[in-house]
């Protein structure tokens, strides 16, 4: 029952910053979108004029280099991870966070990830939606590859985030020392 209670609590967390940034970047969200929306564009037209149509370039062929270049902007937010301990550390607002009814750890997690939800539901989706009139078939080769892509994708985010939490603990240590 406890584990549901801070589970449920998190989930909150995650919300309220999702819909925090929504209020306090609208404009700059949807600039964000169209600028990437461009970049993916761009992007894929370029491999189209660069690659030829059939054949492999380095092992690899130009739908294969297309759908790659999509699944990267689409999952560019939750790809480059960052947890905003380190700005919490240098403001001192951690101090505050040790005083709430959830763990440290679980706080700044549901606060990436509301970070990140906004653009995942507002650009990324509806990218991977639409990306059908651009060419490019977004699905993976078999069930078995996006099952390992989803696993490779929960593991590449656990270790960035965990790389933050590290890099944030050594800025404490460089500070003291």
């Amino acid at each position: 029952m406890m584990m549901f209670i801070t589970t449920h609590k998190h989930f909150k967390t995650i919300i309220m910053v999702a819909t925090r940034s929504l209020d306090d970047k609208g404009w700059v969200l949807v600039g964000g979108s169209v600028l990437r929306l461009l970049r993916v564009v761009f992007l894929l037209s370029l491999w189209r004029m660069l690659l030829p149509e059939s054949g492999e370039v380095s092992g690899m062929t130009r739908n294969a280099v297309l759908t790659y270049t999509l699944i990267a902007e689409v999952f560019a937010g939750q790809i480059s991870v960052r947890t905003g301990l380190d700005g919490a550390l240098w403001r001192g607002d951690i101090a505050n966070r040790f005083l709430r009814p959830v763990g440290i750890y679980g706080q700044f997690i549901a606060e990436m990830f509301g970070s990140g939800l906004p653009n995942l539901i507002l650009f990324s989706l509806p990218l991977f939606c639409l990306v059908p009139l651009l060419g490019v078939d977004p699905l993976p080769e078999s069930a078995f590859a996006g099952v390992l892509f989803l696993c490779s994708l929960v593991l590449g985010i656990s270790i960035g985030a965990a790389f933050d939490f590290f890099f944030a603990c050594f800025m404490v240590l460089l500070v003291d020392h």
